[in-house]
């Protein structure tokens, strides 16, 4: 599949982070300190039919219609994403790592080729060596099927 090599942003993200703040900061401080801005971000977003924009024009055209039709749904969303925030015990959640796409990437292909501490300045060495194995029959990932006879 191709890969778009478009600029695009959700117009959803940047309103609801901001309505989130000045919800969270207009509550009662002890209640305030107990709630997770990004958990409450992220199920707020989760709630919202995202808008995404390619252009600037698009993006201002986004930004009018959500602000204009779209603040009594924001504001429901945050409201129940915070009931959900704090009812839910933050002893069990673990936040997720920082690593970014190109650290997942790279543990998928470990993970792929059997490979431990593989780095990006190894990745297309050991991708060409498995695939000249794989090539000339020394790695098979059925191995069975060299084993049929025709």
């Amino acid at each position: 599949m191709p890969r778009l090599h478009s600029t695009y942003c959700n117009v959803m993200e940047p309103i609801a982070a901001a309505e989130v703040e000045r919800k969270i900061r207009s509550l009662p401080a002890d209640i305030a300190g107990n709630i997770d801005k990004n958990d409450v971000l992220v199920r707020t977003l989760n709630r919202l039919s995202p808008l995404y924009a390619t252009t600037e024009q698009g993006w201002k055209w986004h930004q009018k219609k959500a602000r204009e039709s779209l603040g009594t749904e924001i504001d429901r969303a945050i409201d129940k994403a915070i009931q959900k925030s704090l009812n839910f015990s933050t002893n069990l959640a673990a936040p997720m790592s920082n690593k970014n796409a190109a650290e997942v990437a790279l543990g998928e292909i470990e993970a792929l080729l059997g490979c431990k501490d593989l780095s990006w300045c190894d990745v297309v060495s050991v991708i060409s060596e498995t695939l000249e194995k794989t090539a000339s029959g020394k790695i098979s990932r059925c191995p069975t099927l060299h084993l049929r006879s025709n």
